[in-house]
Parts: structure tokens; sequence; C-alpha cells
């Protein structure tokens, strides 16, 4: 990744981090799907903002895009086996995916009931996961 797009993923995670979590505007799923447009232009977001407000309406949604099976796969990404700034770590927590950005050796999401963006040291979860790397980041 050049140092351009290693800013770009910085600033955004930095724009971000105060706002607070709200299901369906703000949360694990809506987070990678906003980066995505971010960093691509695109408008991908508009498909599921604002769709869901409950857990339930979480679970629906996720089932429907099929994150890993074929929304990553259909907007250019590919499973890979080590993370590095700018990839998607998606965890499957068991009622539906949760969505990690990756920069700078943490993993960046939005948790249920917090004010502002959590990091987490990158290290392997103890749930599922996978991780997903566009294809113009090398």
């Amino acid at each position: 990744m050049d140092n351009a797009t290693l800013m770009k993923v910085g600033l955004w995670l930095a724009e971000k981090q105060q706002q607070a979590y709200v299901r369906g505007k703000n949360d694990c799923c809506t987070l990678f799907m906003e980066y995505h447009d971010h960093m691509h232009n695109t408008k991908t977001l508009k498909s599921i903002y604002n769709k869901y407000t409950n857990k339930t309406g979480a679970i629906r949604t996720a089932r429907k895009f099929n994150i890993t099976g074929e929304w990553l796969p259909k907007h250019g990404y590919k499973r890979v086996g080590n993370p590095r700034t700018g990839d998607i770590v998606i965890v499957e927590t068991g009622l539906y995916p949760s969505g990690y950005i990756v920069c700078m050796n943490t993993a960046w999401t939005n948790v249920d009931g917090t004010k502002r963006m959590q990091r987490f040291a990158l290290q392997e979860p103890d749930q599922p996961y996978s991780i997903w790397r566009h294809k113009t980041h090398g």
C-alpha cells in the first residue's frame, strides 16, 4: 500500500472515531461498506443504511448480503492469510458477521452500546474469521 492510500485509511478512521454506535447507521456492518465507499468512490452503503434498527433486522440484512460468500468478492476483495493496513476482517459471531478495518496493526470497529469506535490489538479471534484485501491494495 502506498503512502497516499495509507493516509487515506488513517484519516478516515480518525474522522470516524468519535461517532457513536447506531445500529443500521454506524455499526460493524455499515462500517466496512462506508469504508469501501470512501476508498473506492462508490455508494454501496445506501443499500443498507438505516434499513434496520434492531438485532433481528441486522441478522436479516447480513444474511441477505452474504458478506463473505458474495458481497466482498463481488466488490473486488480476495481472501488473504495475513492482515495488513487497509484490509477488512470479518469475524463470524454466530448471529451476524462483524467487520473490522485494519490500520497499523490495530483492528477498528463499532461495538454495540459504545459512544465511539473501538480499537483492538490485531490478534487471532476466538471465533471463525476471514481477512479480505481489495485487488487495488495488492
